[in-house]
């Protein structure tokens, strides 16, 4: 390889990797978001780092680093257990910390069987499985989507500056990047794809996708703006007074009694321990 293009694809691997360092601490940093969601995000972008740093490892030592070709060859099993905290959290469906918990067992096993080599499993195996984990995920996510797609489609009509709505389209993305690794995973069993460069690449490019869509759910832009009357020079603009308090009135205070009652008898959100008022704002009138 030429040394222009060894020097290209540090820089590219350098840029992947500096983005997901700075989104990562971008989001232990900044605590105004769902939990539950930056935990997810957390966890999967600094997982991705492995990406450009076993690349740049590659282009300068003799021979990779064997506990992150691990991580990288096996972070599939981690798309689907990220893929349903997203949804769940975008739908206010209570999971248990024990279950989520458990769907990442595989990663961990097969990263701790590619490390310490516990045990043998032919490759077909391990395609069937991928197929059968990313598939229920994917099913379970499709199925929970078109359930509640009213809501969806509310959260992004109404909520575009939220950052449940950048949230969305992560789920969305992860969902395409699940579809496109097990392409990558059929290339790479049926002998079509050949060359771990070409993979690399595509997981840096995953890596920036990614982080550029959390630093989006955290930094959520103004996408759309209202219209603004046209005014002319000898139009006066209007002076517009600020309300520093509000009194409600009484037809306006039992309006909102009776909401409130509806709210917590239909969703009861004082059985989610961790209920806030964005989320409270988040449910279906």
């Amino acid at each position: 390889m030429a040394s222009s293009f060894i020097e290209a694809f540090k820089f590219f691997f350098i840029f992947s990797f500096s983005l997901g360092l700075w989104t990562v601490i971008n989001l232990i940093v900044t605590r105004r978001n769902d939990p539950y969601v930056r935990g997810a995000l957390i966890i999967y972008i600094f997982l991705l780092l492995n990406a450009p740093i076993n690349a740049y490892f590659s282009l300068i030592r003799a021979e990779p680093i064997g506990f992150l070709v691990a991580i990288g060859q096996n972070i599939s099993w981690i798309y689907g257990p990220l893929l349903a905290i997203l949804i769940n959290r975008l739908l206010l469906i209570k999971t248990h910390t024990f279950n989520r918990t458990l769907n990442f067992i595989p990663f961990v096993l097969f990263t701790a069987n590619q490390v310490f080599q516990l045990f043998h499993i032919p490759f077909w195996q391990y395609v069937v499985l991928l197929y059968l984990q990313m598939g229920c995920h994917l099913g379970c996510a499709l199925t929970n989507a078109f359930k509640h797609r009213k809501q969806l489609a509310k959260l992004k009509t109404n909520y575009r500056h939220g950052s449940y709505y950048w949230a969305m389209h992560l789920s969305f993305g992860l969902g395409i990047l699940m579809l496109w690794d097990l392409t990558i995973v059929s290339g790479l069993y049926l002998g079509l794809i050949n060359s771990l460069m070409f993979t690399t690449v595509l997981g840096c490019a995953f890596s920036i996708y990614i982080s550029a869509l959390a630093l989006l759910f955290i930094y959520q832009p103004q996408i759309s703006h209202q219209a603004t009357p046209e005014t002319t020079p000898d139009t006066p603009t209007p002076v517009i007074h600020l309300v520093r308090s509000i009194e409600l009135s009484e037809q306006a205070a039992s309006e909102l009694q009776i909401k409130l009652e509806k709210l917590i008898k239909t969703h009861q959100p004082h059985h989610d321990p961790d209920i806030s008022l964005e989320l409270i704002s988040k449910m279906p009138k």
